[in-house]
């Protein structure tokens, strides 16, 4: 049996980094996390879409609980075993190399989330700003046109990664987001939004969608 070569550490992060190289080895980037990413997506997506359900019957109120009327709920155990048979075969399909590159799920899970991290990263910022200038609510989103603006911009950001990283054969230059071009856009992204709370007309003005209506001429 080959030996696998650990390199070794002094002290410190040193141990550390030795034990998430050995991890490595076994697999841990390359199949362990996908997998585990893998299997809690499908079964989410099982548990959400309630195709194997219990029906739970109604429930009288009691001194401390008001009446819950009847509900359907997601089977965790058929559900849970489902997401882990297809996670598993996914699994052993790409540690068998039965996939080619450019289709492999496995293969496109690691390549998209590093691609797409700085710009989830960059919309969870921007949500906290807009909990702190009181946009929280769904009415204060719907009706303020530059929150609208940053939110398809964020939208298509992320989509344009993900297709960058699934497809960066096919994908045109301007899709492969660098780092470097990803931070310098979060940067002017957020410090706008701060310039524009600051220099802001406190009058209140009409929404985004009455804003888009009277462009059309519409009432």
């Amino acid at each position: 049996m080959d030996k696998i070569a650990i390199p070794y550490y002094g002290a410190g992060s040193g141990n550390l980094q030795a034990i998430l190289y050995w991890l490595n080895n076994w697999g841990l980037n390359d199949l362990w996390i996908p997998f585990i990413l893998l299997f809690s997506i499908i079964f989410a997506v099982l548990q959400k879409i309630k195709i194997f359900g219990i029906d739970v019957p109604a429930q009288a109120a009691t001194a401390n609980t008001p009446a819950i009327p009847p509900y359907r709920k997601g089977d965790k155990k058929i559900n849970g075993i489902l997401a882990f048979t297809i996670s598993l075969i996914l699994a052993a399909g790409h540690t068998l190399r039965y996939y080619p590159p450019e289709t492999d799920p496995f293969i496109i899970i690691t390549t998209f989330i590093p691609q797409t991290g700085v710009a989830l990263v960059a919309i969870l910022l921007a949500i906290l700003l807009f909990g702190f200038i009181g946009l929280g609510s769904p009415a204060g989103v719907k009706n303020n046109g530059v929150v609208m603006i940053f939110i398809a911009i964020a939208v298509v950001a992320v989509l344009a990664s993900i297709i960058g990283g699934i497809y960066p054969a096919f994908a045109p230059d301007w899709l492969r987001f660098n780092p470097m071009l990803q931070a310098v856009i979060v940067v002017i992204a957020v410090m706008g939004l701060v310039i524009w709370y600051i220099t802001r007309d406190d009058t209140p003005g009409p929404g985004a969608r009455q804003t888009v209506r009277d462009w059309f001429g519409n009432p």
